[in-house]
Parts: structure tokens; C-alpha cells; sequence
């Protein structure tokens, strides 16, 4: 059993390693077509998953190597209903590709038992709109991020995080929240 009141292990001073562009690297140096940018979308391909496992197997031997620790997103950011009318998915189609996408990197984290650092799972939540365009108005996610977030409890091997991609779109107090946070855990 997971004792909850242990403190997150990213935020002890430890070093995490991270990933660096799953889409844009499987798309650019392996061919691969991402529709609508959507990685979960490559899970049920045989040959587009193992891509997927390759490219994190790489980041896990090099923190592994390192002695570091590692945190794993799982390819979980555009299952949103926002995107899925261009997907052709509905909402119990999004919960599973969402539950499959926490199995994937459970499953590659098992691959490493010999970890010297832990390998964190990182169910991902993404934006309503493209990743790079500010958010015209940060209310309007709110809801799909809450129940987004409810579904991930019941993934109980998972480490959870929202991401704004843009700064822009968070008031001043929440950036200087997000700072201070971010010097916190750099101590």
C-alpha cells in the first residue's frame, strides 16, 4: 500500500530527468503520423507503441545510468472532449485510452526494477486548445481538468500534474505561486 503522507520525491532535491518531445521526435526522426498530435492515438498500433516504448526506454537507461530519477509522462495530453470530434472518440473511448496510456508507462517502469532513482508516473493533463496558442480563458477547462483528475485517482500507480503551457494565461498570483514552487523544489 502507498503511504500518502510520504512527500512527492521530485520535490526532495533529488534529480529527475524528463522526456524531451515524444510527438516531434517520433514524427521528425521516425516518420511517424500523429493525427491531430495525439500520441495516445499510437498505443493500439503494434509498431507505433514500440516506437513510443523505444524512445522512453532511452531517457529511462540514461537515469538509470545516471542515478537519477525519472518521471514518465504517459502520453495522455490531447484526450480531451476538445479534441474529440477530430479524433472520432467518444467519452468512454477517451477513458480508455486514457486508462491505457497509464498501463503503457506502468509497464515500462516495470521494465527497470533496478532503478537506482524512482521512476514517477506522470498522467499528463493538456490544454483545451494547441499546446501553443495562450488560453483565451482558463475557466473554460476547468471542468474537463477535475474530471480528468478524478479519473486518475482511480489509477492509484499514478503521480498526477497539470501543465499550463502558457504563463501568459495564469494571473500574477499564480505565477508567482508557480515560482516559488519551482524554487522550492530546486533547493
Amino acid at each position: 500500500m502507498v503511504d500518502r503522507t510520504d512527500p512527492l520525491p521530485q520535490l526532495s532535491g533529488r534529480v529527475f530527468l524528463t522526456d524531451a518531445g515524444l510527438e516531434t521526435d517520433l514524427i521528425f526522426h521516425h516518420g511517424v503520423e500523429i493525427r491531430e498530435f495525439a500520441a495516445h492515438t499510437l498505443l493500439p498500433i503494434p509498431a507505433d507503441r514500440e516506437k513510443m516504448a523505444e524512445y522512453f526506454r532511452g531517457y529511462l537507461r540514461l537515469a538509470q545510468n545516471l542515478g537519477t530519477g525519472y518521471i514518465l509522462d504517459a502520453p495522455t495530453w490531447k484526450i480531451h472532449p476538445h479534441w474529440a470530434t477530430a479524433l472520432g472518440e467518444d467519452e468512454a473511448a477517451q477513458r480508455r485510452a486514457n486508462h491505457e496510456a497509464i498501463a503503457f508507462i506502468a509497464g515500462l517502469r516495470d521494465e527497470f526494477p533496478d532503478a537506482e532513482g524512482p521512476v514517477l508516473l506522470n498522467a499528463v493533463i493538456g490544454p483545451r486548445d494547441d499546446a501553443f496558442a495562450a488560453f483565451q480563458r482558463l475557466a473554460q477547462g476547468i471542468e474537463h481538468l477535475w474530471r480528468k483528475f478524478r479519473e486518475f485517482i482511480e489509477e492509484k500507480h499514478a503521480v498526477f500534474a497539470r501543465k499550463y503551457v502558457e504563463r501568459a494565461s495564469l494571473s500574477d498570483a499564480n505565477c508567482a505561486i508557480a515560482r516559488s514552487l519551482l524554487q522550492q523544489s530546486a533547493r
